[in-house]
């Protein structure tokens, strides 16, 4: 349908891509700016971040981001406490009971990842910044 008629094709294709684009930007901003704030309020966690990287910055080779443990642990901790997305919306394919409350075929269902990545009942001091928490290799060690 869009290779038949190449102008409307390049009105509707542009202003999709230009979003695509943006849409790309502000996550990477958003997840950026909010793993630097909790850096900035741990010193403790930036140090032990900055000791990991290798001095002339991060190269691209293969394995080489299996010894940054401590920043994929940040920025793990960083995305819960801040998610990128607000839930995750789903329509029910059936009638369903969800806590004693009847929810009809067809009801737009939405989950809160920030709320449930902040509760107690999943999360060990849920408000706090522990990157340590995601470090499987010293949940090894002990």
């Amino acid at each position: 349908m869009f290779l038949k008629n190449r102008e409307k094709n390049k009105k509707i294709a542009k202003p999709k891509i230009f979003h695509q684009l943006l849409a790309g930007i502000d996550t990477t901003s958003y997840t950026t700016a909010f793993l630097l704030y909790h850096l900035s309020l741990n010193p403790s966690e930036q140090d032990q971040v900055r000791s990991q990287c290798r001095p002339g910055g991060l190269e691209a080779e293969q394995g080489l981001l299996r010894g940054f443990r401590r920043g994929k642990a940040a920025l793990k901790e960083s995305t819960r406490l801040n998610p990128i997305s607000v839930g995750v919306g789903r329509i029910s394919d059936r009638d369903a009971v969800f806590s004693g409350c009847r929810v009809p075929r067809g009801t737009v269902l939405v989950s809160q990842n920030q709320v449930s990545c902040r509760m107690d009942k999943y999360f060990g001091r849920p408000t706090e910044f522990l990157p340590s928490r995601w470090d499987r290799e010293k949940d090894k060690e002990e």
